[in-house]
């Protein structure tokens, strides 16, 4: 009985740890051969967009970790308000780039 209620406590603050809710959004990209560049993380939402910034994908990682459930036709104000913020923080990143011309 013990050894059950420790290992459900320490289920319990394993998902409370994993889930700790980030202040900002971040990105990555990651070229795949779906086409599928970018990936916005905010919060528990994941929003994957092609390489030309479109969003494809949306998904709850709390309530749908293993992404099947795509939730951008129900959820468009969210994938709307990701996508700016994925535009805003892409822009930053290409500006930051080195320039790698000879000119």
């Amino acid at each position: 009985m013990v050894c059950l209620l420790t290992v459900n406590f320490l289920k319990a603050s394993l998902v409370k740890f994993l889930w700790v809710q980030r202040k900002r959004s971040y990105f990555w990209a990651l070229s795949t051969p779906a086409e599928l560049e970018y990936v916005v993380r905010d919060g528990n939402r994941m929003l994957l967009l092609d390489r030309s910034g479109l969003p494809r994908y949306l998904f709850n990682l709390r309530s749908n970790p293993y992404v099947i459930s795509d939730r951008l036709n129900t959820q468009a104000d969210v994938a709307a308000k990701m996508q700016k913020s994925f535009r805003q923080i892409h822009g930053s990143v290409l500006k930051d780039m080195a320039n790698w011309s000879d000119d």
